[in-house]
């Protein structure tokens, strides 16, 4: 169950509220089926990208793929002070394109900085979010310090991640 925190401290659970609030920003839920269960069972690195996408049920693939969005990232993430993707997705930054990403394992808290000022999203396994393009942006783990995430962006990853802007916002 996604929770949404803003910046007046009040609290908001229930999809449709949350999604009314952070438009154009939205989250929903997909279903971790079995094999997903089984994939971060035996390690999801002990697998291929492309079999975990396919894990996916194809009501998600479909979402992403009206979106014109690739599958480009399973990551699992373990936050410590030496792994650079963790350190990077906790600075507040602006991404070109779209992006779609499904919360397999773990706990996120996603940030946003929309016009009603900065706003906390905690999101749970389960939980998939969509954040368009221009979008200023940030994570933080939660307690377990580990996340496993199924991305979907509008370019290569590596294409994708090349062209973010970082910005200072959440240092402020």
């Amino acid at each position: 169950m996604a929770i949404l925190i803003d910046s007046s401290k009040k609290t908001t659970v229930g999809l449709d509220r949350i999604n009314d609030f952070l438009h154009p920003v939205s989250v929903s839920k997909f279903n971790v089926n079995k094999a997903l269960h089984t994939y971060l069972q035996t390690g999801l690195k002990t697998h291929k990208d492309q079999a975990i996408f396919q894990a996916l049920d194809e009501v998600d693939r479909s979402y992403c793929a009206k979106l014109d969005l690739i599958p480009t990232k399973i990551a699992e993430i373990q936050f410590d002070k030496q792994n650079t993707r963790a350190i990077a997705s906790m600075q507040s930054h602006i991404n070109p394109g779209n992006e779609v990403h499904f919360l397999l394992a773990g706990g996120l808290i996603l940030y946003f900085v929309l016009r009603e000022g900065h706003q906390k999203l905690i999101l749970q396994p389960g939980d998939r979010f969509f954040i368009p393009k221009n979008v200023e942006h940030w994570i933080d783990f939660t307690v377990d310090e580990y996340l496993a995430l199924a991305s979907y962006h509008s370019d290569s990853f590596d294409m994708f991640h090349s062209k973010i802007k970082y910005t200072n916002t959440h240092n402020q």
